[in-house]
């Protein structure tokens, strides 16, 4: 029987074969008693069930993956596509099959002109919601539509993020870019979202959307149907924001080089100038919880017993 869809709960380490490095890694974590954001794995067969029918799911994959969602909603308490309580994903590739420069994902799919008040209401936060819609809108049409980076570079290059109106207006003009570009209007219904997400995910790694401004074109990569390549969901995690809030990956090591010591990126929330320096802020600013993350990196390094490159 096709094993589509693994719950990261019910994975285990020896199931990476099904649901990916990470998404095995992952579970593994659970197990051990990690706070890990809920989610799932739609898995290496399923991909293979989606190369054979031409870049379709059938219709049980696409049941699996709805009652998946179905169980975040119960465990999370919020609901996809819910106007004041939404449910918002992350999608993406599994981290060992991309390079660091090719790995497609998409965050905060489900948000849509509804839904994005409702974000602003969890955070308490507006101007950080419409924000996340803005950056949503951009990766949905970069890696759905295939619209190079530079059409929405060129119009957002006024937009300083301090004003609500000013997002707004960008968050329209982003819409129209992608129905006049794309063909058709970005889509509301976040099933709809959601199922093209996961499949831009798998074609993401056998297209490449072309750099020219003249011409939007794919070009096919070759995936065999025996290959695999897992796509990983979990649920965004938002919480209170302000100052001392922000986004990031840490490595415990340096990725490129193995030298011992953390090493990454922090944003902090509505800053994103400082990107670059954040984590030197973070410890400046927050030197307890810079601490924390040094003891968790140390803490996952015994938990798995050998130095990873895993971001934290």
């Amino acid at each position: 029987m096709t094993k589509r869809v693994i719950l990261l709960e019910e994975g285990t380490a020896e199931m990476k074969g099904l649901m990916g490095s990470k998404g095995a890694d992952l579970a593994e974590l659970i197990h051990a008693g990690w706070s890990v954001p809920a989610g799932f794995v739609v898995t290496t067969e399923c991909c293979r069930e989606f190369c054979t029918r031409l870049g379709h799911l059938s219709g049980e994959g696409e049941e699996e993956i709805v009652n998946a969602i179905r169980h975040l909603e119960q465990q999370t308490g919020k609901f996809f596509g819910h106007s004041e309580n939404p449910l918002l994903l992350a999608v993406c590739t599994d981290q060992d099959r991309a390079s660091a420069t090719a790995t497609q994902s998409l965050l905060n799919v489900g948000l849509n002109d509804v839904t994005v008040e409702g974000l602003a209401r969890q955070t308490g936060d507006r101007l950080y919601a419409l924000q996340c819609y803005l950056d949503y809108l951009k990766e949905y049409g970069q890696l759905v539509y295939g619209i190079p980076s530079e059409f929405f570079t060129e119009i957002s290059s006024h937009v300083k993020g301090l004003d609500e109106a000013e997002l707004e207006l960008t968050i329209t003009e982003f819409k129209y870019l992608m129905e006049a570009k794309g063909r058709t209007p970005f889509p509301q219904d976040v099933q709809l979202q959601f199922k093209e997400a996961v499949r831009a995910v798998y074609l993401s790694q056998r297209v490449k959307p072309s750099r020219s401004q003249d011409e939007i074109v794919r070009k096919p990569y070759y995936i065999s149907s025996e290959q695999g390549a897992p796509v990983l969901i979990q649920t965004m995690i938002h919480g209170t924001c302000g100052d001392s809030s922000g986004i990031g990956t840490i490595y415990t090591h340096n990725p490129l080089t193995g030298e011992r010591g953390i090493t990454g990126q922090y944003v902090p929330t509505g800053n994103t100038s400082q990107a670059d320096h954040g984590l030197e802020r973070l410890r400046n600013d927050e030197p307890e919880l810079y601490a924390r993350l040094l003891e968790i990196g140390s803490q996952l390094e015994t938990h798995k017993g050998k130095c990873r490159k895993s971001p934290l």
